[in-house]
């Protein structure tokens, strides 16, 4: 059984309860109040993947290496400058965000994605799911499933809640599509990798990956 490495005095806490369906919601529309921002980011203890609907299967290797959409750790400061940047924030904010989508999924099969939910192309592949697994170390089902429609900022997002099935962490596989134009999308696509690899530090799982 995968065990959690020690992370120090974070582990003495008292374990808060997860948030809510509601809370995740606001969350993913990328306007939460503090508390809930910092709750929801703190919820996600492993695998996050965040990448463009451009990825292709060879970024996510599937023996040993890391994809450059791997958030290695999510942060709060990171999660508000990923809220301001994108102008995702100011989209929910101003009414020019439809949320089509925000549920548990309690009907689990042995695939990951498509089994579960109808084919959507913006749920991940397998390459996504095995560079996953991988990286967790365990098998992972899908627990909860939001989609927005972002109007302001030009972007149409699927996010998946994972949950491990060794440990019940929770991971998050979030995958956009820009409908801007081509020069900015590659310049919000080269920024958030960027601040991808110099927010969120570098952070090994248990098997030093």
């Amino acid at each position: 059984m995968r065990q959690r490495p020690f992370r120090g005095f974070a582990d003495l806490r008292p374990q808060v309860a997860e948030p809510t369906l509601a809370e995740f919601e606001r969350f993913h529309a990328m306007l939460p109040a503090p508390g809930v921002a910092r709750r929801c980011v703190a919820a996600f203890k492993d695998t996050i993947v965040f990448a463009p609907s451009s990825y292709t299967d060879e970024d996510f290797p599937a023996r040993v290496g890391d994809s450059p959409y791997e958030v290695k750790r999510l942060t709060t400061f990171g999660y508000w400058l990923l809220v301001l940047v994108s102008l995702t924030g100011l989209s929910t904010l101003l009414g020019f965000t439809d949320t089509l989508d925000a549920r548990e999924v309690d009907v689990i099969n042995a695939r990951e994605v498509d089994d579960v939910l109808p084919p959507h192309s913006l749920h991940p592949s397998e390459a996504v799911m095995q560079y996953v697994r991988r990286k967790s170390g365990e098998a992972v089902r899908p627990c909860r499933r939001f989609e927005y429609n972002f109007r302001l900022a030009g972007l149409s997002v699927v996010m998946l809640h994972f949950r491990g099935q060794t440990t019940g962490f929770l991971h998050l596989v979030e995958i956009y599509d820009s409908r801007l134009p081509r020069p900015i999308r590659r310049l919000f696509k080269d920024v958030t990798v960027w601040a991808s690899r110099r927010l969120y530090p570098r952070r090994r799982n248990a098997r030093g990956e």
